[in-house]
């Protein structure tokens, strides 16, 4: 369908209704560099669905009804930086999407159905790169996460707003110096004390704002860190809690 624009460096087929991606659609467009099938009828992602585009840097697949990524949907592009999947019907995330394409780094899942993140769903991520690689898993239903295999060097920003998790620490403690981990609006309720430890001699970054910290937790956090929550540029965190005595509001 696409082929013989030897100049071509972005292409949108955005809002057309397209529901399927034929194997070598595209051919001889040897610079396109940005790709846009958003807000489409698609279903599904099977491999070789991008084959033939060597520049290929950016694919937009938002706002579909994906449900379903086959393995090495996006391997061997040499390219590729992020890809957008947000707004989709994704359940569960494979291990081999990106093998060997080396320089991913923004992969975005805001907006799906995942409700598990198991320790291989990013082993096949890895860098040429030295940007921090950010991966959005906003707005799912992710109620756990496993320790994340990561072959990477480079920091990891992890971003997990409004979901369903309580527990967290092994997926902090896995992850690079300099990281960042976003858990606002989920359901924790405390911090543990191997995360507030760790908090005193690293270079991570996590952020917990609007979480059900208990009263109990918020002392042991002012105790075990021995500064006020404004006092420092590597942990924040707001409580749904209402600690303050005397106030007739909600507490924990």
């Amino acid at each position: 369908m696409v082929k013989n624009f030897p100049v071509l460096e972005t292409l949108s087929f955005t809002g057309l209704n397209i529901a399927k991606i034929q194997p070598n659609a595209f051919q001889n467009v040897p610079k396109l560099k940005e790709l846009s099938l958003a807000v489409n009828n698609l279903r599904e992602i099977p491999k070789g669905s991008f084959n033939n585009l060597p520049s290929l840097e950016i694919i937009y697949l938002s706002a579909n009804q994906i449900s379903y990524v086959e393995g090495n949907a996006f391997a061997e592009m040499l390219n590729l930086k992020a890809v957008h999947l947000d707004r989709n019907e994704i359940a569960a995330i494979s291990g081999n999407w990106f093998t060997s394409s080396p320089r991913v780094n923004l992969i975005d899942l805001k907006f799906n159905l995942i409700t598990k993140i198991t320790k291989t769903d990013f082993k096949d991520i890895t860098s040429k790169h030295l940007n921090p690689i950010s991966i959005f898993l906003n707005k799912n239903l992710i109620s756990e996460i496993d320790a994340l295999d990561f072959d990477v060097a480079n920091p990891v920003n992890i971003h997990l707003e409004g979901n369903r998790l309580s527990r967290f620490s092994n997926i902090f403690h896995k992850l690079q110096e300099r990281s960042k981990l976003y858990l606002n609006e989920n359901e924790i309720s405390c911090v543990p004390d191997d995360v507030l430890e760790t908090l005193r001699n690293t270079t991570k970054e996590l952020y917990l704002f609007n979480n059900p910290i208990t009263c109990n937790c918020i002392r042991r956090i002012n105790e075990v860190l021995e500064y006020d929550i404004y006092d420092n540029d590597q942990f924040y965190y707001s409580s749904t809690c209402n600690c303050l005595l005397g106030n007739s509001g909600n507490s924990c």
